[in-house]
């Protein structure tokens, strides 16, 4: 997405939330080890569909703003879909009373939240030429 994407804005954002997804992953892996269980990595239907989804869109369109419209649209899908899972596995955590694991995916769970902020400012500020 990073070589396919026109606007500095974009490119920055999506740098920026692939740390992030890093940083999310080690908490993850953190919770897991505060509740002495190994997680298995299981790949995401829902997900993988939305990034073929841009995939899709980086082929059929031409670089510029038509294309960073749609990966836009795309990753704003995959971060409804990250705040809805966090959201309900903090909320899950909390009524099980692991604050601590609470506390890791909340932290997640307000990353996803900037960044959905951060896409749409993006998206709103693309200008289409006539």
């Amino acid at each position: 997405m990073i070589k396919n994407a026109c606007s500095f804005e974009l490119i920055e954002a999506i740098t920026l939330h692939f740390e992030e997804t890093k940083q999310q992953v080690i908490r993850l892996e953190d919770a897991f080890l505060a509740l002495n269980e190994n997680p298995k990595l299981l790949r995401c239907q829902a997900i993988e569909q939305l990034i073929n989804d841009v995939d899709y869109t980086i082929e059929s369109t031409k670089f510029g703003a038509i294309r960073d419209a749609g990966i836009l649209l795309s990753l704003q899908k995959i971060e409804h879909y990250e705040i809805a899972t966090y959201s309900i596995l903090s909320t899950y955590a909390e009524s099980s009373n692991e604050n601590a694991i609470a506390e890791l995916l909340a932290m997640s769970l307000n990353e996803e939240k900037v960044t959905e902020l951060r896409l749409e400012k993006i998206s709103n500020s693309i200008r289409f030429d006539s």
